[in-house]
């Protein structure tokens, strides 16, 4: 290779470089942010069991209560309890989809870190080739 064509291959290294670093930066980010999003959803999914408990456990003896409105009642509450299990469904798949991202991203991320490192080493081949273009 010329002195000038190392030059325009130093050239276009750097921009990779510079490239590589700028995506690595957004990547990490984001999956800061997917992170923090799995720590809240996992809280409010701990709350929701709590609650869902609470529901659960909400009996009233058919003794107590009788007639038509309990009958009524009973409706509405099995209604409720099936809204309650397809939250959880919906929670669960939230969560499945943000770890997926999750690994996703860090694969990503990893791949880009060794192009980085693979960048890094081809730019001082590069500058070592000119330095010796020079001699």
């Amino acid at each position: 290779m010329s002195k000038s064509q190392l030059k325009a291959e130093l050239s276009r290294l750097n921009g990779q470089e510079s490239s590589l670093r700028s995506t690595i930066i957004n990547d990490e980010e984001d999956l800061r942010k997917l992170e923090q999003a799995l720590r809240v959803i996992s809280d409010e999914k701990t709350e929701y069991h709590s609650n869902k408990s609470k529901v659960d456990n909400i009996d009233i003896p058919s003794s107590d209560w009788q007639g038509n409105e309990r009958k009524k009642y009973d409706e509405k509450f099995e209604t409720l309890k099936s809204y309650i299990e397809t939250i959880k469904t919906e929670i669960d798949s939230i969560i499945t989809a943000i770890e997926s991202d999750i690994r996703e991203l860090t694969a990503k991320i990893n791949a880009n870190k060794l192009s980085l490192s693979n960048t890094i080493a081809r730019i001082a081949v590069v500058e070592q080739q000119i330095r010796k273009a020079d001699d």
